[in-house]
C-alpha cells in the first residue's frame, strides 16, 4: 500500500512539474506590451534617421520574477502604432504566479 501511494504522489508531483513548465514555454512568449519612445530620431538599418512613435515587444512572465523582453522593435509608421496603444504599458507590467501580468 506504501509503494502504490508513492508512486502516486510521484506521478502526481511529476505531472504537476510538467504543467509548470508547459505554460512556461507556450503561453509567455505570446504577450506583447507598448513602450512610447520619446526621445530623438535613430537611423534605421537603411541608414534614414527617422523618430519612432513607439516600441512594440513581446515578454515573458515566470513566477514573480521582473518580466524578460527577448524582442522589441521600433514602430515608425503612426498608423501602424494605433494597434499597438492598446496594449498594457510595458513599464507597468508585474509578473505573477500564473504567467500574467498585473496591470497598475
Amino acid at each position: 500500500m506504501g509503494k502504490i501511494r508513492r508512486c502516486v504522489y510521484l506521478l502526481g508531483v511529476i505531472i504537476l512539474i510538467l504543467c509548470i513548465f508547459l505554460e512556461a514555454i507556450e503561453a509567455g512568449w505570446s504577450a506583447q506590451c507598448w513602450r512610447k519612445h520619446n526621445s530623438g530620431s535613430i537611423q534605421t538599418p537603411d541608414g534614414e534617421f527617422k523618430r519612432p512613435i513607439g516600441i512594440l515587444c513581446t515578454y515573458r512572465c515566470m513566477l514573480w520574477f521582473p518580466p524578460v523582453f527577448p524582442y522589441c522593435e521600433f514602430i515608425f509608421d503612426l498608423r501602424l502604432s494605433r494597434h499597438f496603444t492598446s496594449f498594457p504599458d510595458c513599464y507597468e507590467i508585474r509578473c505573477n504566479e500564473t504567467f500574467s501580468f498585473i496591470g497598475p
